[in-house]
């Protein structure tokens, strides 16, 4: 995610669309979000993650808002 974060970005959202539940998918896009410079789409990938979690009965943590 570090080294082609665009790339990585577009790998994870694939994921996504086929397991929308895949916690390392969500953490993946999370953080190439960030290495990329993208803030609004690291802040909804933040916002999916939130939701998916919380569509699971798994209550948030403290570091839910930034899970990485």
């Amino acid at each position: 995610a570090q080294s082609r974060p665009v790339e990585a970005v577009e790998a994870a959202e694939h994921c996504l669309e086929v397991d929308g539940h895949r916690d390392a998918a969500w953490r993946v896009l999370i953080r190439a979000c960030d290495a990329a410079g993208l803030a609004a789409d690291s802040a909804r990938a933040r916002r999916g993650y939130s939701a998916m979690l919380a569509s699971l009965g798994i209550p948030p943590s403290g570091g839910l808002s930034h899970p990485m």
